[in-house]
């Protein structure tokens, strides 16, 4: 009870090792947990499963219990720091008083928090705008209207302070098509290997498909490519592949040809068995000759647009 230093400690330690579950009671509440502190002169830490621990002990049962130190509790356990830190725990319970006296310039003060009617009235639209722009993405009926009604200036607004938000991707009409690529280059040797995962080419599902992009730009890029709109751009992509594989491997092993795939697996109804997956041809690119020749049904599509 006369040690302040000791309260703000206790209290310091379960805020910030994330453990605001555990009781802090002064050992005076409890006759045989004050009989022990005046005879171990220290803290006492009672764990889940009820044993005491005094001194650095009970600083190694924080720490397993904390989520935050639990993996570096093997190491403070270790015989040159737990010799350290019994030392420094001494050092502390003898100069209560003057640990106490330093660190009497942080005092406590009440938690006040004053809402202004200008945050408030800011606050409130933002949450009015949030539950517009859900509704809006809702699909339910009247959300038409709304996304007719709402001004291209207001959603703008949203953007930028980013509140705007989304749920294409759940409601009201998922994605009920998934897939992955298979990219099969031919080589001067005559051998073909798959340029996303520089392995022999493959036509089964990858068990993770997110691994087989080089990273999270060109996942991006190449999610967005599966869209036929966008299947030109991948003759860029294809071009890339070729410099690159070029410029690392020797003649006899440079890419004569790409060829990109998608494989199309479209999602089962409920209770429904898995679909067959397609396998669509996008484009052939010449290495040599830079020439890229599309999918028939892409050339159809295209023809079909430009008139």
């Amino acid at each position: 009870s006369d040690c302040s230093f000791c309260q703000k400690a206790v209290r310091l330690i379960r805020t910030f090792l994330l453990l605001p579950e555990t009781t802090v009671k002064p050992a005076q509440s409890d006759e045989s947990i004050h009989r022990q502190m005046h005879d171990h002169n220290s803290w006492i830490v009672v764990d889940d499963r009820g044993q005491h621990h005094w001194g650095f002990e009970g600083v190694l049962a924080v720490s397993r219990a904390s989520p935050l130190l639990a993996w570096v509790e093997p190491l403070l356990a270790g015989r040159p720091v737990h010799w350290a830190g019994g030392l420094l725990y001494a050092w502390a319970a003898g100069h209560r008083r003057l640990l106490s006296s330093i660190f009497g310039v942080f005092r406590e003060r009440p938690l006040r928090i004053d809402q202004s009617m200008s945050g408030a009235c800011i606050a409130a639209a933002a949450l009015a705008f949030v539950l517009v722009s859900n509704y809006e993405e809702s699909g339910l009926p009247g959300s038409g209207k709304l996304q007719q009604n709402v001004s291209p200036a207001l959603r703008s607004v949203g953007v930028y302070l980013h509140i705007a938000q989304r749920w294409g991707m759940f409601s009201p009409h998922p994605a009920i098509e998934d897939g992955w690529y298979v990219i099969s280059a031919r080589l001067a040797d005559g051998a073909h290997v798959d340029l996303l995962t520089k392995r022999d080419v493959s036509w089964k599902k990858p068990d993770m498909v997110a691994d087989i992009f080089p990273g999270l730009l060109w996942a991006r890029y190449l999610v967005a490519c599966i869209d036929y709109h966008h299947w030109p751009k991948l003759s860029y992509y294809a071009r890339y592949l070729c410099r690159q594989w070029n410029r690392d491997h020797p003649v006899e092993r440079r890419v004569e040809v790409v060829v990109i795939y998608i494989m199309y697996e479209p999602t089962s109804a409920p209770q429904k068995p898995p679909n067959a997956v397609e396998k669509v041809f996008v484009l052939s690119h010449d290495c040599r000759t830079g020439t890229t020749q599309y999918s028939k049904a892409y050339e159809q599509i295209s023809r079909k647009q430009s008139r």
